[in-house]
């Protein structure tokens, strides 16, 4: 019995590492290629899913997963000290979490290497927060589609 529970911790353990190991080679892939883009970014944020632990589902929607980010302590401290840096409300930036994926798929689309920020107040500072929590680099293009200064102040975050 006692062997069959290390072999399950040895196991438990090995499969934590590949999935790591994976999340790092689509990274180092999609920086390589220059293939980053607000999609494939947010992809990535669910390929992260820490939230629950569970093994990651493809299946589940990303929207789902982004949702789930807003009961994690952690993240919720950051998006209300980004929000209190903004005089923005925590409660508008948190509604708008469960459609950036759908929004990205229509509206923002990659530029070169970097990501392309191009959509509303609320949701240009969710992804804002997204990229720098996650530690994911970004361009940001203004409305004439010129590259521009972020709009809005970060909280510090390590």
């Amino acid at each position: 019995m006692e062997k069959k529970e290390h072999e399950k911790s040895e196991l438990s353990k090995h499969i934590t590492n590949l999935e790591n190991d994976v999340k790092h080679r689509t990274e180092l892939l999609l920086r390589l290629k220059r293939m980053c883009n607000v999609r494939g970014a947010l992809e990535f944020i669910r390929s992260t899913d820490s939230i629950t632990g569970k093994t990651i589902s493809f299946r589940e929607p990303t929207d789902n997963v982004l949702m789930r980010l807003t009961q994690d302590e952690k993240f919720i401290s950051y998006l209300k000290q980004t929000c209190s840096l903004n005089n923005s409300q925590y409660k508008d930036v948190e509604r708008c979490m469960g459609g950036l994926y759908h929004t990205a798929s229509k509206k923002l689309h990659g530029h070169d290497k970097d990501i392309e920020i191009d959509a509303r107040v609320n949701e240009i500072l969710a992804l804002g927060v997204l990229l720098r929590y996650y530690n994911i680099s970004y361009s940001y293009y203004d409305d004439q589609g010129e590259l521009a200064e972020y709009p809005y102040k970060l909280a510090e975050y390590s």
